[in-house]
């Protein structure tokens, strides 16, 4: 939902997983994952010491996959994640 241009509310339901994902302005994103509500929080980039990277699974371009080996020479520990257009 947005509100004079500046988005408001935001959701998004994965089916294959039962999960769904929401934000609200001024109140955080949230989680309802088998009925339990959780709030997201922002984590570093690579924190835990992997740098988690998603893409898409039927349309991987050149492009993304050089920028993979790229951050393979950043970081000690790159995970690709192949996800359909929902899913990131």
């Amino acid at each position: 939902m947005v509100e004079n241009g500046i988005p408001i509310l935001g959701v998004v339901h994965v089916p294959v997983q039962n999960i769904t994902y929401y934000a609200e302005k001024d109140r955080g994103s949230f989680k309802i994952d088998n009925k339990e509500t959780s709030k997201l929080t922002i984590r570093k980039l690579a924190e835990d010491g992997v740098l988690k990277i998603v893409g898409s699974r039927s349309h991987q371009t050149l492009e993304l996959l050089e920028y993979v080996e790229q951050q393979k020479l950043k970081f000690s520990n790159v995970d690709f994640v192949a996800a359909g257009s929902c899913c990131k």
